[in-house]
């Protein structure tokens, strides 16, 4: 059986699943641990709409409807505020995409689909250093199984076939710097239909007129943390919600049901690294990451 399960995910995986094109939503969460006991949130959505004419190449116009911002001490949001953030176009022969920066005359390579393990990975995305391929496997988005490549443990960036780097789609690739700001794809849909991370069952565009996802209803911190973790939610999602926290790859570590608005966890048992907490009531589902130092 085991043999058969392999099989079936390799033979997923040799299928290409291109670049959206259009009716797509990425949704990002940004965090960044700042002086003077600050932080700073911001949410937003990139939303690929419309077409443009470059250079006798047809690229996707990519934007950011709005962006949910909250500051405290001496910090800086992402940096993104809402418009029109670039285009894009995909070469699905070659399995690459290109991506125009807003105010930039020529296209740079922003993922390269056929990278083997030992790749550095090249173009728009690391300008920082010099990043290399370090493992691929597969995930699973919405019902089939698709190449991931693994680039940075060190905050679990990887770049999966269709949807793009997990850091924030098109946020270039950071150093392992403890202290770096943090960004994540904390859902991806496309045709309106939510498929990624499986975890997730809605995946609404984040816009400025009754925000319908429960972002600022649900707040986890300290962030990073060592011993514990509150968690702190309104009533309405916290009402008999199934509470689940998966490390970065994906198992489960903890789960168990959650029907009070704040509590204390102890996580002083969890290896260090990057993890997700995802509350579901059965109407709403959202997902926190967090660092365990």
């Amino acid at each position: 059986m085991l043999n058969l399960f392999q099989h079936l995910c390799e033979a997923q995986t040799n299928v290409y699943h291109p670049f959206p094109d259009s009716n797509a939503v990425w949704n990002i969460h940004y965090f960044a641990t700042c002086l003077g006991a600050g932080g700073a949130e911001d949410y937003y959505s990139f939303k690929m709409q419309g077409d443009t004419l470059m250079q006798t190449q047809t690229y996707h116009k990519l934007y950011i409807p709005y962006v949910e911002s909250t500051l405290s001490g001496v910090c800086f949001g992402s940096g993104y505020s809402a418009g029109y953030q670039g285009a894009l176009r995909e070469d699905t022969a070659e399995r690459k995409v290109y991506f125009v920066p807003p105010g930039q005359p020529d296209e740079e390579l922003l993922y390269d689909f056929t990278m083997e393990v030992g790749d550095t990975v090249q173009g728009y995305l690391t300008s920082f250093e010099p990043v290399t391929v370090q493992e691929i496997d597969s995930v699973i988005v919405g019902n089939v199984y698709r190449k991931r490549w693994r680039i940075n443990h060190c905050y679990s960036i990887d770049i999966i076939e269709g949807i793009g780097n997990t850091y924030g789609m098109i946020v270039q690739i950071i150093p392992c710097i403890t202290d770096m700001p943090d960004y994540v794809i904390t859902c991806f849909s496309q045709n309106d239909q939510t498929l990624y991370p499986e975890n997730v069952s809605s995946c609404i565009l984040i816009t400025g007129v009754e925000m319908n996802e429960p972002q600022n209803q649900f707040t986890l911190y300290p962030n990073p943390a060592n011993t514990f973790v509150t968690l702190s939610a309104v009533e309405g999602l916290t009402r008999n919600s199934d509470l689940q926290i998966h490390n970065a790859q994906g198992q489960l570590v903890s789960h168990s049901t959650f029907d009070v608005q704040h509590s204390t966890f102890d996580i002083s048992s969890l290896s260090s690294g990057i993890y997700f907490l995802t509350l579901d009531n059965g109407e709403q589902t959202v997902s926190r990451k967090f660092v365990k130092e």
